[in-house]
């Protein structure tokens, strides 16, 4: 029987990246996004068997009805990728949108893991993938419940790959730097003046990760830059450079 792999944020960007990669590894696939048009589309480019779940995870009850859905079957490969972006002083940003990114991107994949690392278990067999950011490293001045919910997925992941420890289980956390992908024209960030990867290049290097069991895989230079700059300086000196990066990308404060 071929793997089963349930990638959440499927339609677009790293999550479709992730998915066909998937594909091309002899993984069936559950392909879950708002929109099933475009999940149609990813299936159709898979050539393997999929079933399509049209779910916003900002919903309080979209793991359970994503859950549901599966009927039962045993997925092997969790990829809880679906997320958005929001920018500007969190005295000023929306409070409901910021809601819907906590639910989205900290409670889906919590729930959804919760959900599925039983079956995992008992199988003695599986693999988490939690794509989060190098924010998760660090704060994000102008985007503070962004950095928040992947500073959640970081330290959520490398918690639970503890407790996992000789399961059959392995948690890895995905860190991707710049990439090119949908995420910031819907954040309202400017065109990107720095150079990104590809969707389809951080979708190898994730698999790459996935499959050796790493605990944490960081896609590209300035992603390790990121995280290295984070290490390195003060606090204060870090948030001051995080606020003048996202000034230079086009996130200034409203």
């Amino acid at each position: 029987m071929r793997p089963l792999a349930l990638v959440t944020g499927a339609s677009s960007g790293i999550g479709r990246a992730l998915a066909l990669r998937l594909a091309r590894a002899g993984h069936d696939l559950v392909l879950v996004s708002r929109d099933e048009a475009r999940l149609r589309d990813v299936a159709a480019a898979s050539g393997v068997p999929c079933r399509l779940i049209a779910q916003d995870l900002a919903a309080p009850d979209a793991a359970r009805r994503i859950v549901e859905r599966l009927d039962g079957a045993a997925v092997d490969v969790l990829v809880n990728n679906a997320g958005f972006g929001l920018h500007g002083d969190f005295a000023g940003t929306d409070l409901a949108a910021e809601r819907a990114m906590i639910q989205t991107q900290a409670v889906a994949p919590m729930e959804l893991t919760k959900m599925l690392l039983p079956g995992m278990i008992a199988r003695r067999r599986g693999r988490i993938l939690n794509v989060g950011s190098v924010y998760s490293y660090g704060p994000a001045p102008h985007q503070a419940i962004y950095g928040a919910t992947k500073a959640f997925l970081l330290s959520f992941s490398a918690a639970l790959r503890g407790e996992l420890e000789g399961s059959g289980v392995t948690v890895t956390a995905l860190l991707p730097g710049l990439t090119q992908t949908e995420f910031h024209q819907r954040a309202g960030i400017a065109a990107k003046r720095m150079k990104a990867m590809s969707s389809e290049d951080v979708a190898d290097a994730a698999y790459r990760g996935l499959e050796a069991g790493r605990a944490v895989v960081i896609t590209g230079a300035t992603g390790r830059i990121f995280v290295l700059l984070y290490r390195l300086l003060p606090m204060a000196a870090y948030l001051r450079l995080m606020a003048g990066i996202n000034r230079l990308r086009g996130l200034k404060p409203r």
